[in-house]
């Protein structure tokens, strides 16, 4: 009889016991066991094959920001919204004199950023948060709304008012009174 043979592939040893009869015609018999290894099978690195790749950053819907504004604002009856010629603080003086809601008194810039965070570095969909966001304010005013005018200038058919707060305010059959950012008083009711 032959000695034994250890044979190592990989992470498993094989025991082989190999017995040859002295005969010319030949004849043998292998016996083979795998032990356990004696060190740990290596952590593979790469990724597997169909793992699925991690979704992109996405900004809130309308309708997550719409209910976010109804869990913590006092959002509702006489919202304030400006555009262009009017400003941010314009709407803000008028709002204190009503005592109303804008944009700033509902949106707390660390809710703005936590929204920027989640919808990532791209610029679209940075410029997609205040999109929601004012679709978000339109939807939810109810009854009696303002936009400031500056200067007679009525809001664009192409700005964020007209396009995206202002649906919501029809939607919700908000009465829409038009201001003068200048003197704060109001001029009639809102015409497009």
């Amino acid at each position: 009889m032959k000695p034994l043979n250890f044979i190592t592939f990989g992470a498993s040893l094989i025991l082989c016991i190999s017995a040859f009869p002295t005969s010319k015609v030949g004849g043998g018999l292998v016996v083979s066991t795998p032990v356990k290894s004696l060190s740990p099978t290596p952590k593979a690195t790469a990724p597997l094959p169909n793992t699925p790749t991690p979704l992109a950053p996405q900004c809130p819907t309308v309708n997550a920001i719409a209910a976010w504004l109804g869990q913590n604002s006092q959002i509702g009856n006489n919202t304030v919204f400006w555009s262009s010629p009017s400003t941010k603080p314009q709407a803000k003086t008028f709002k204190e004199t009503i005592g109303g809601q804008y944009w700033g008194s509902v949106y707390p810039d660390s809710q703005f950023n936590q929204w920027a965070k989640d919808c990532g570095p791209n610029p679209i969909e940075q410029e997609k948060l205040e999109l929601h966001m004012s679709a978000a304010l339109g939807k939810m005013s109810t009854d009696t709304a303002y936009i400031m005018i500056a200067g007679g200038v009525q809001p664009k058919p192409t700005s964020i008012f007209m396009k995206y707060e202002y649906t919501g305010l029809v939607q919700n059959k908000a009465v829409v009174w038009a201001v003068d950012a200048g003197t704060n008083k109001v001029i009639g009711k809102f015409q497009p």
